[in-house]
């Protein structure tokens, strides 16, 4: 069930916010009860993307620290390494838990992954999305993925002191 979180706005005020519900408890990514599988893939999570509904298609959690790559029958191939956990947000496996060492996640946010793991000396990452579907007519398939994050970013996040860097002299 979600939960309301209040937020300091400044000056002295607070707004309320509603936690979103994906109709799992994400809290469930503590357990330890997860079904250990070879590798963790959008098609073996909810099936055929394109029969899916629009919107959120399962969370993934993991730590990545390392890449695999190799050749398909169709085309070159990438997947993170590490530690992963995820759980179905529709399909035939909604609210299972799995768990896998392999991790196959779409490219709008694979790469950003992989480009951090590939950075420096036994560098892992770690992360936590919400994967969408959204419906797309621009696009040749129908559809695109989209990702949100579960967890803020930490405080010492590169990307968010550049932004903040770039904020305060702008």
């Amino acid at each position: 069930m979600a939960k309301d979180q209040t937020k300091d706005t400044g000056k002295g005020k607070t707004k309320t916010e509603k936690k979103k519900n994906y109709g799992v408890n994400m809290a469930d990514f503590v357990s330890n009860d997860f079904t250990i599988i070879k590798k963790i893939t959008t098609k073996a999570m909810v099936g055929v993307v394109k029969k899916a509904d629009e919107g959120p298609l399962y969370a993934v959690v993991g730590i990545a620290s390392g890449i695999k790559t190799g050749s398909g029958q169709y085309d070159d191939w990438a997947a993170l390494v590490g530690q992963f956990k995820c759980i179905p947000l529709q399909g035939d496996h909604k609210g299972k838990r799995f768990a896998s060492g392999i991790c196959f996640l779409p490219d709008v946010v694979q790469d950003g992954i992989a480009a951090e793991v590939n950075v420096g000396d036994g560098n892992s990452v770690q992360f936590a999305y919400i994967i969408s579907k959204i419906n797309d007519d621009d696009v040749m398939i129908g559809y695109r993925y989209g990702a949100e994050f579960l967890v803020k970013p930490a405080e010492n996040d590169p990307l968010k002191l550049l932004a903040e860097r770039v904020a305060a002299d702008g």
